[in-house]
């Protein structure tokens, strides 16, 4: 194959042009010259792609010369499957630095098409041109990213890993493209999708563990974008799966009832301890950041605390919504009656979340995973009535474990999140703790 050197004189803005002619089938420009025979469609393709190899800034001539629109019809308009398969091969080339271009020039359509017509091989082909366009998709292309969507759904539950990770990569590129408007991030994951992913989580089969990451980063954005997909996510029973992997990554961790030093994330950590913490796993982090998201999240007021202590007090029931609360407000209540609405998701925030995560914060040292957890032990903490709360403290020191956090130097965010956990425990249980923390010395 030619090189970069030997290509050094060659007229390549008139070669693409006669490749391009030549591939794109019969055609008065080329008179004189057989086209529109598959075989000479098949080789124009190729040299395309060997020239793409060769020669990387040839793709900015085949792109002004308009291959893309070129690409698209052989893939679009199939008449014979080896020149698809080599005009998908040049479309995925050009995507790896042009995905804007191929995208706007209806690549991301193009390419998923007729993919169930292709071999495994090069459906990964397929995917991986589909991922790269959804990287640099814009706004404007919504319709295309919609088109895409079934055919990812059906895809990223494929027991083929590869086409399952690439084309789960794809949706949650568009996710995070069109996280900005709620609607949209409602149309390209629907209620039925979500329900699907959880299961699948669930499951922990084969398939969902090659992809659990990538499906758990995908639900974190989706819940970040849309509350009404935040709520249908508590209702599925999501929380006791998130304990379940957050529980297996601290398999081989002390229990915090027996190590409270360590519970604490105080100096004393093992060698040990820190290292698992430095290589927390993918799956774990993202079930992490997915916990913090779903919990609700603290009024900003005093009054508004105090609002929803009342509703906590009653276990959320419709009766207790108040038209006048604050939109924050009224996204807290609903968050809470879907937790309780859930006869299991009380007892695993009581008897497995609290307890993990003051373990998991004694297993490592990264300062953003802490802060994390920090706002899961707050969140529990808040959500948690009084009763639930005293049972749960029972078995974890939580007054030695805030006072080791607010002494961190280190870090002003994880004191001040501390001093947040304080707060909320000495207002639902202020008979209990305030002696425990004044001796401390982190209250007056």
């Amino acid at each position: 194959m030619a090189t970069e050197d030997t290509l050094i004189g060659v007229d390549v803005s008139s070669l693409v042009q006669t490749l391009i002619a030549l591939a794109n089938g019969p055609s008065p420009e080329l008179a004189g010259i057989v086209s529109g025979n598959a075989n000479i469609m098949l080789l124009a393709c190729r040299c395309l792609s060997n020239l793409l190899e060769a020669l990387p800034l040839a793709g900015s001539v085949l792109l002004r010369h308009g291959v893309v629109d070129m690409l698209c019809t052989r893939l679009l308009d199939i008449e014979y499957i080896d020149v698809a398969e080599q005009a998908l091969t040049v479309l995925t080339q050009l995507s790896r630095d042009s995905a804007t271009r191929v995208c706007a020039g209806g690549g991301l359509s193009a390419c998923l098409m007729f993919l169930d017509f292709f071999a495994t091989s090069t459906q990964h082909t397929a995917l991986t041109c589909a991922a790269n366009c959804t990287r640099a998709i814009g706004n404007d292309q919504f319709g295309q990213a919609a088109d895409a969507v079934p055919v990812l759904e059906r895809t990223m539950f494929y027991s083929d890993p590869k086409t399952a990770d690439l084309s789960c990569s794809a949706l949650l590129h568009l996710a995070v493209a069109f996280r900005s408007s709620p609607e949209r991030v409602e149309r390209l994951v629907s209620a039925e999708l979500l329900q699907r992913i959880v299961a699948s989580i669930r499951s922990g089969d084969s398939a969902a563990r090659h992809t659990s990451v990538a499906l758990l980063r995908l639900l974190v954005t989706v819940a970040s974008a849309s509350r009404e997909r935040a709520m249908q996510l508590l209702g599925l029973d999501v929380i006791p799966v998130l304990c379940g992997i957050l529980a297996a990554s601290c398999a081989d961790l002390p229990d915090a009832s027996t190590d409270v030093a360590n519970t604490a994330g105080l100096a004393t950590t093992s060698s040990r301890h820190q290292k698992s913490a430095v290589h927390m796993s993918e799956q774990a982090w993202e079930a992490l950041r997915l916990t913090v998201t779903l919990l609700p999240r603290l009024p900003a007021s005093d009054s508004s605390l105090e609002r929803m202590e009342t509703l906590v007090r009653d276990k959320c029931s419709s009766d207790s919504s108040n038209p006048a609360d604050s939109d924050s407000v009224s996204d807290c209540c609903l968050r809470l009656q879907a937790i309780y609405s859930s006869p299991g998701t009380p007892d695993q925030l009581q008897h497995t979340l609290l307890p993990l995560m003051l373990r998991m914060f004694a297993s490592t040292t990264n300062t953003p995973a802490r802060y994390r957890v920090l706002l899961v032990v707050l969140k529990v903490v808040f959500c948690l009535d009084a009763d639930r709360l005293r049972a749960a403290l029972y078995s974890v020191d939580l007054p030695q474990f805030v006072v080791a956090a607010v002494s961190l130097q280190d870090s002003p965010l994880l004191s001040a999140t501390a001093l947040l956990i304080i707060q909320v425990v000495l207002e639902k249980l202020p008979g209990h703790y305030t002696q425990r923390f004044v001796r401390e010395g982190v209250v007056d």
